[in-house]
């Protein structure tokens, strides 16, 4: 015979708010890693490219040094946006880290959401395994928004109008041009940083 009174399954309790925040910050700390070892490697490319433009500069070679140049210029550009990304995890990290209660992760949620996935859209198409890695993040955070009552638009798109996140942004992207002009080589001055 057909039970209508079956009980409904229960899904086990979620962990508290605190304990959630620390394994989305231990995510992103792996990511933060992860990064770092691509970020050296890309350095260590940059180097190699350059010493090619120099030792083709030097031959004479100005096609094999405009070819070495350019994929400098995109090998450039791939680490503007690691180091960049980097650096709005490490705010990310440190505002979640700096929460102490209910109230404040209902405040920080959204901006730190639209942060990671300003970071997951900026390293897509150079680090897919970060992005995904970044993906799993969000629906961490996500799942804690609905849990606090703080669902928005922050996790349907990228949109950034949270002036904290701008503020994490606009940070990130200024200590990712000064961590970039220590480590990459200028061809533009004529020498290498090493």
């Amino acid at each position: 015979m057909f039970n209508l009174f079956k009980k409904k399954k229960q899904e086990p309790p979620k962990p508290p708010f605190d304990e959630r925040i620390s394994e989305i910050v231990t995510r992103l700390m792996t990511i933060q890693h992860r990064m770092d070892s691509k970020a050296r490697a890309m350095q260590m490319r940059g180097r190699e490219l350059f010493n090619h433009v120099v030792r083709a500069k030097m031959e004479k070679d100005e096609e094999r040094a405009a070819v070495y140049a350019n994929e400098l210029a995109q090998l450039r550009k791939m680490m503007h946006a690691t180091v960049r990304s980097q650096a709005s995890l490490e705010g990310v990290v440190l505002r979640l880290e700096a929460v102490k209660d209910y109230n404040e992760v209902r405040k920080v949620i959204g901006p730190v959401a639209a942060v990671v996935m300003a970071v997951q859209k900026d390293v897509g198409g150079v680090m897919p395994e970060i992005s995904y890695g970044l993906r799993g993040v969000q629906d961490l955070l996500e799942d804690l928004s609905v849990s606090v009552g703080t669902v928005s638009d922050t996790f349907t798109g990228y949109s950034t109008s949270d002036p904290e996140a701008e503020a994490i942004l606009r940070e990130a992207s200024e200590i990712a041009a000064q961590r970039l002009k220590k480590e990459m080589p200028d061809i533009e001055g004529g020498h290498f940083i090493t």
